[in-house]
């Protein structure tokens, strides 16, 4: 599940086996080469943030009540679901040094119970998995393959992705999103017939959360692109092209955990010019 899933990469292709890129890779080259370049080829890691910890123990609750769905065909208590989230979260403090900021920890494992709740409350019970977490490795490219996890496959054939997020998702988010098409991609491989659909349930952090759950598709033209993406990605690695983006909500010692090692460098200005525009 996409929050912790692959926050600093948690599949590992067994020794032998091909290359690979995954949605995360390929939107991190995107977003910047520096980073991916830190991250996955001098194999660097960064200390999690308060949002990527709540996500990945929220994610692993959501996980541990749908394998037992599978068998049960019913629900984890309320209670309960809320012990594992409060477990998963305060190892994960214990033992991953997150970054907090000027964060209160409690005040995020509140917010994580709440939508904890929420979920619980008005998703899950929609849902009967037949596939949870799946992790799939299909042919993408002549040099890579496509690897991932797919969250949730329920019994009417709906891929079922959940997130997390700080704001309401947009619609054109849904067309964009590349780690939906690989999705579908990987399903059709796999099952050899399309998805009946394809689903994000994402829990939002508002003062009062809430749940949006949106629907879309994906064509061939969807994997038409995701192809053009893994080639250019795959020829800037070969060139050795990872130069820095600081263009963007990225680039920041909030948000980019190798800043110190890249822009945090610079040496900031101590004043400015002023450009005129009368006569000398």
């Amino acid at each position: 599940m996409s929050d912790g899933k692959e926050s600093l990469d948690k599949g590992k292709i067994e020794e032998g086996k091909r290359n690979y890129l995954s949605h995360s890779r390929m939107n991190m080259y995107l977003r910047c080469p520096k980073q991916f370049e830190f991250r996955y080829m001098r194999g660097l890691t960064y200390r999690p943030s308060g949002a990527m910890t709540l996500g990945g123990a929220w994610h692993q609750a959501l996980e541990i009540n749908f394998n037992q769905k599978k068998e049960t065909r019913q629900d984890i208590k309320l209670s309960d679901m809320k012990e594992v989230f409060s477990d998963r979260f305060d190892t994960k403090v214990k033992e991953e040094d997150v970054n907090f900021e000027d964060a209160k920890p409690s005040e995020i494992k509140d917010k994580g119970l709440e939508i904890t709740e929420i979920h619980h409350r008005e998703m899950a019970p929609k849902i009967q998995p037949v596939e949870v977490e799946m992790a799939f490795t299909i042919p993408l490219t002549e040099e890579n393959d496509l690897h991932g996890f797919i969250d949730v496959i329920d019994e009417e054939r709906i891929i079922v992705e959940h997130k997390s997020a700080k704001t309401t998702p947009n619609d054109q988010s849904m067309i964009n999103d590349m780690q939906l098409t690989a999705y579908s991609k990987a399903y059709r491989k796999i099952y050899g017939k399309e998805e009946k659909g394809i689903r994000k349930d994402t829990a939002v952090k508002t003062k009062t959360p809430k749940m949006v759950s949106q629907t879309t598709t994906r064509g061939e033209n969807d994997f038409d692109i995701l192809l053009q993406i893994a080639h250019g990605v795959e020829a800037g690695i070969k060139t050795g092209a990872f130069a820095p983006n600081p263009n963007g909500w990225h680039c920041s010692p909030k948000y980019c955990g190798f800043w110190d090692l890249c822009m945090g460098k610079k040496k900031p200005s101590t004043g400015f010019s002023k450009i005129g525009t009368g006569a000398a």
